[in-house]
């Protein structure tokens, strides 16, 4: 299976759980390029990259490489590299931009109670996908309500763009994705470099 712009891969948008996680790093330790990682998680090219920012080493990102560059690199200049470790800190960090943290406990500003109802399933996935976060159910529900908003409102940006200048070409979206990249570990470094002048 090969991804092109008018299929989207089987799993797009599906949240990932801890045997994609093991499935992710197996595959790379395979020696897989970006693309056939795609292929057998039968997920985007983007999901992948991303995923793999957030398991690779943080000083690994400084270079601006794609955080899947710098995980492989990782994980073969260490068969030992604890991404898992690497994992959890990155949850931790982009928790703590959601506010003020005390401990494993976030702080929302200007809190509303909604009923929600979620299917089975899905709600005892959130409800494990919390602990292992160490936050509350709805803490959880309100990162991703918010991510998904900023996804939303980034692809209509986007849409709207395209209507006036036309259609990102290939080399021009890779650009994109790259300069995105710098400023990741460019945001990265500020919030570790915050982070320890706080401890």
């Amino acid at each position: 299976m090969t991804e092109d712009a008018s299929t989207e891969p089987a799993r797009a948008g599906e949240g990932w759980t801890a045997d994609d996680h093991d499935r992710l790093v197996d595959a790379m330790r395979e020696g897989l390029d970006l693309g056939e990682v795609a292929d057998r998680l039968q997920r985007s090219r983007g999901s992948i990259r991303s995923r793999a920012r957030r398991l690779a080493p943080a000083g690994a990102l400084t270079s601006g490489r794609h955080g899947f560059d710098a995980l492989r690199s990782a994980l073969f200049a260490d068969p030992e590299y604890d991404w898992k470790a690497r994992l959890g800190a990155s949850r931790r960090q982009r928790l703590s931009s959601l506010g003020s943290t005390n401990g494993a406990t976030i702080e929302l500003v200007g809190v509303v109670k909604k009923s929600v109802s979620l299917e089975a399933g899905v709600a005892e996935r959130v409800e494990a996908a919390a602990n292992e976060d160490g936050i509350s159910f709805s803490t959880w529900l309100s990162v991703a309500a918010e991510r998904q908003l900023l996804l939303r409102e980034g692809l209509q940006g986007v849409s709207e763009w395209e209507a006036q200048a036309g259609r990102l070409s290939d080399h021009e979206r890779a650009d994109g994705e790259a300069l995105l990249d710098r400023l990741l570990a460019a945001s990265n470094r500020e919030a570790g470099s915050t982070g320890a002048a706080a401890s």
